[in-house]
């Protein structure tokens, strides 16, 4: 304390607690006014650079020295590129300066089109396993005889597209045999896969199969 002074009635109330405003100097005098400010200069540097609280004048000259190179090369204009945090929440260098931050933001961003892309692709591959277990499901029916071609037109294809559980329900849950007779039907042997004799082309014809399809579930 520099100066004491008493009174009577002192109004004191929420008043802060008396403090040491300026530090001693070496012979036990109070340092000058310039001094002080000097040190509260320092105090704040060190607050502002992150340093500890009693790290020396050295310390604080040299952090000084670091921030202010490090803004020259950020931008050659003392430009702060982006904070601590979200350099370390990008994966950047502590130093990175705009471009490499920029190319960083770039890089996580994910074109319209793409997504728009995918979504398509995953929509056509959905559709073409859905006609695939379709066919699946047409050919079982037909192969044993528990729905005809007049009823698949109808129907039959429809819901086994849309709705496969449904179909499963209603006609591979139907006794074999109870819509066409399949009895006596001639079936090509193991060691001629695919072949289409006369007989053969003309129930395909009846049953709406193609060559192409009877090739592939025939073999």
């Amino acid at each position: 304390m520099l100066n004491v002074a008493l009174t009577n009635m002192p109004r004191i109330d929420n008043l802060k607690p008396l403090v040491a405003k300026w530090n001693l100097t070496g012979d036990g005098e109070p340092a000058s006014q310039n001094k002080a400010k000097e040190i509260v200069m320092i105090e704040k540097l060190r607050k502002l650079l992150g340093l500890a609280d009693d790290a020396g004048e050295d310390k604080v000259l040299e952090a000084a020295t670091l921030a202010v190179n490090t803004a020259k090369e950020a931008g050659g204009k003392g430009e702060v590129v982006a904070c601590r945090e979200v350099l370390e929440a990008l994966g950047a260098k502590e130093n990175a300066d705009r471009e490499e931050v920029i190319r960083i933001v770039a890089s996580l961003k994910t074109p319209g089109d793409v997504a728009v892309q995918l979504s398509h692709q995953v929509a056509e591959l959905t559709r073409k396993i859905a006609e695939m277990n379709q066919q699946d499901l047409i050919a079982l029916s037909l192969k044993e005889g528990k729905t005809s071609p007049e009823e698949l037109d109808k129907w039959g294809r429809d819901l086994a597209l849309k709705n496969p559980d449904q179909f499963k329900l209603i006609v591979l849950s139907r006794p074999a045999g109870s819509v066409i007779p399949v009895e006596g039907l001639r079936v090509l042997k193991d060691s001629d896969p695919g072949k289409m004799d006369d007989a053969q082309k003309s129930i395909n014809a009846m049953m709406g199969i193609d060559e192409d399809t009877f090739k592939k579930y025939n073999q």
